[in-house]
């Protein structure tokens, strides 16, 4: 049986032909995270902004179950169901919304985008001073504590 925000994880992955990069992953994940009522994930400040330890943790049981593989660039979706398909329509519409919005998107431009939505994540990012501006590093500063 799988629980529920798996289920978000493996149809985010499949919303994305089966593959994403480890830092895609973690950026997308947070949006749709906030797109929810009740976010599925946590996520903390990391070195290359927002981390989900849960979703790290997730995605290492399923690789056990067989369900996902992990490459040194990202995971891949190794069972194919319609993981999508178990979400609630809200849920379906969160995946579909941030595939449809975010799917020509770089690494890059994914992390710029979290640093700027959510700037909260970036506090203790190494690549923030690399993708922002003087004045955008300045409302990163603001969430210091």
């Amino acid at each position: 049986m799988l629980y529920y925000r798996r289920k978000i994880l493996l149809a985010l992955l499949q919303a994305f032909g089966g593959h994403l990069g480890k830092t895609d992953l973690q950026k997308l994940l947070l949006i749709v995270s906030k797109l929810q009522k009740k976010p599925s994930f946590d996520f903390i400040p990391h070195r290359f902004g927002c981390y989900s330890f849960q979703s790290s943790w997730d995605l290492r049981a399923l690789k056990v179950y067989g369900i996902v593989s992990e490459s040194d660039t990202g995971w891949n979706i190794s069972k194919t169901e319609d993981y999508w398909g178990m979400l609630t329509n809200d849920d379906k519409s969160h995946v579909n919304h941030v595939a449809r919005t975010y799917k020509n998107y770089s690494t890059d431009q994914l992390i710029r985008l979290t640093y700027l939505k959510f700037p909260y994540y970036a506090i203790r990012s190494e690549k923030a001073p690399k993708l922002l501006n003087t004045e955008e590093l300045k409302v990163v500063q603001r969430y210091v504590p």
